[in-house]
């Protein structure tokens, strides 16, 4: 089976594609996130760097975040986390504000 990409899409992942990095905020801003407030919801993020990221008021929620690092990220109360699975270690060295 074939599918055929809308315009849109097609220019979006050429874009992705284009970024010659492996920052996940560079990459989600080249896709046209221009919010990323929920674009981590229920996403498959395991093993991702989000170190010395600024996450606060980023909503997690159930996302997989098994073996991501969130090493020095900053986070807030408005930082939302329901439902996401976690390896022991991976809200370590957040720092809280």
């Amino acid at each position: 089976m074939f599918a055929k990409l809308s315009p849109k899409a097609e220019a979006a992942l050429e874009k992705v594609f284009a970024v010659e990095s492996d920052d996940i905020f560079e990459l989600m801003e080249a896709a046209g996130f221009d919010d990323l407030k929920f674009a981590f919801v229920d996403g498959d993020w395991r093993n991702c760097d989000f170190r010395d990221k600024d996450i606060r008021g980023l909503c997690f929620n159930g996302a997989n975040l098994e073996g991501a690092n969130f090493h020095g990220a900053t986070a807030d109360n408005e930082t939302s986390w329901q439902g996401v699975k976690l390896s022991d270690d991976t809200l370590d060295g957040i720092v809280w504000e």
